[in-house]
């Protein structure tokens, strides 16, 4: 079972870098954007959807969103790697991701997601990346 649990929105308004934190069920009223969390169930999936209704021009710089995910002893998930050639694959939730060893950072970190992820090889903490073109 999948819950969307909470999110982070980091955006730049008026020149200035902001960051606004939400939960997944409350609306939030900031003094520069209206945000609406919606979580829904549909048959057997969830459908999360996010309004955000700035106050004036916002650039929106990333969207996070935290999940909660209970899976059963048959779940897989999905993890879309950040490069075409990099591992994507159904994981075991329980699986765990590493990152690169650290003598090959200066010359792979470049052409990956080394730079602004570290893995934490945790069992459970698994990280993806989609691109929608």
């Amino acid at each position: 079972m999948v819950e969307v649990t909470g999110g982070r929105i980091r955006c730049s308004v008026g020149g200035k870098r902001k960051t606004a934190v939400f939960d997944a069920l409350t609306d939030f009223k900031g003094p520069d954007a209206l945000i609406l969390p919606r979580a829904q169930r549909e048959g057997s999936g969830l459908v999360f959807s996010l309004t955000i209704e700035p106050a004036r021009e916002m650039v929106l710089n990333e969207l996070s969103l935290e999940i909660s995910l209970r899976p059963s002893a048959h779940d897989r998930v999905y993890v879309n790697g950040f490069q075409s050639w990099t591992e994507s694959r159904e994981f075991d939730p329980a699986e765990s991701m590493r990152g690169i060893v650290a003598v090959a950072r200066p010359l792979l970190g470049p052409y990956g997601d080394y730079a602004f992820h570290r893995y934490s090889g945790r069992p459970g903490n698994l990280h993806g990346w989609t691109g929608v073109g």
